[in-house]
């Protein structure tokens, strides 16, 4: 049996921020599995994964980050009261992921898995140190009181796009709302610019349980066609193609249709064909997609998403709050 760290010895290496809530001794007490990891055998392989959760301090932030473990930085175990930072242990060949602060352990049965669990967390982490970096206020969203219908929600957060940007955030908030959040998206700026951004959007699509479709390159109409193979009849999705991000469904009625969300005035917002031209005119999809300076844009990036997979995640409720409008 290992005997475990005395407190009095982990203390020398942390660093508590001058000024901090007082600091629960308790959160100090470092995991016996992680502080005696080479007395049982480990020969490195292991990893530590701090992620800042949103709303983090600064002093939280400065410490969010992936070390290797025994080589982690001074005071990388500190908290401070009520701290919901997210870390992680992980000894590869060992078969679990151990949350630092609970001593609960995620079994595994391979390394793969066991780094596809990692990389779950971090792929959340990563939006957020993204958002706190260029101080994006964090409003976190909560449950409406009854549940609104798919009219009531269009008219609830559409209206005329005064900022420029705003489709991709507008949809993720319908999506929050279908899911029985009140979310409001005005905020325009980083905000903005963060939800329609590559970076963003490529992390949402890959959160767990997420399902979704990626695709890269410039042949635009070629992708489409390949994306409303994927469009289930009545289901809902959502679509960044060329310049624009839209909900999209396709019914038996209407066939394919896109979500507009962006007119001043509200009676022209809603469910709209997505036909020939509205794919041209509205989302600046072409044959070969290109940059606003006319070039051919090989880089880019085509997005499909299932909504319902969305607003059954966690983590994308989660972050909806660097959205929400007060």
């Amino acid at each position: 049996m290992v005997a475990i760290p005395s407190f009095s010895m982990l203390k020398k290496s942390f660093r508590v921020p001058r000024n901090s809530f007082r600091v629960q001794q308790e959160s100090y007490i470092v995991s016996k599995t992680v502080r005696n990891y080479e007395a049982v055998g480990g020969t490195g392989g292991a990893k530590l994964i701090r992620i800042a959760n949103a709303g983090a301090c600064k002093y939280c932030q400065s410490l969010a980050g992936t070390y290797n473990y025994p080589n982690e930085p001074e005071g990388v175990f500190s908290r401070h009261r009520d701290c919901r930072c997210i870390m992680r242990f992980v000894p590869f060949h060992k078969g679990y992921v151990q949350d630092v602060w609970s001593k609960k352990m995620r079994a595994g049965a391979d390394r793969d898995k066991i780094v596809k669990l990692v990389e779950q967390d971090k792929l959340s982490g990563e939006i957020k140190t993204l958002f706190n970096k260029y101080e994006v206020g964090y409003n976190r969203v909560k449950k409406l009181t009854k549940q609104l219908s798919t009219d009531e929600i269009i008219t609830k957060i559409s209206g005329e796009d005064l900022v420029g940007g705003g489709c991709s955030s507008l949809a993720f908030a319908y999506i929050g709302n279908k899911a029985g959040y009140d979310v409001l998206d005005y905020r325009g700026g980083v905000s903005t610019d963060l939800f329609g951004s590559y970076e963003v959007v490529s992390s949402i699509a890959k959160f767990p349980k997420v399902w979704s479709q990626i695709k890269k390159g410039e042949k635009g109409l070629e992708i489409f066609r390949e994306f409303n193979k994927c469009i289930d009849l009545d289901k809902e999705y959502y679509l960044a193609i060329g310049r624009h991000g839209a909900i999209v469904r396709k019914t038996k009625k209407d066939g394919l249709q896109f979500l507009e969300l962006q007119k001043s005035e509200k009676t022209q917002n809603g469910f709209k064909s997505l036909d020939a031209e509205s794919l041209l005119r509205r989302f600046g999809c072409r044959a070969i997609l290109k940059d606003r300076n006319g070039n051919v844009f090989k880089d880019a990036l085509s997005f499909l998403i299932d909504a319902d997979s969305l607003a059954k995640s966690d983590e994308f409720i989660d972050i909806l709050g660097y959205l929400n409008t007060k």
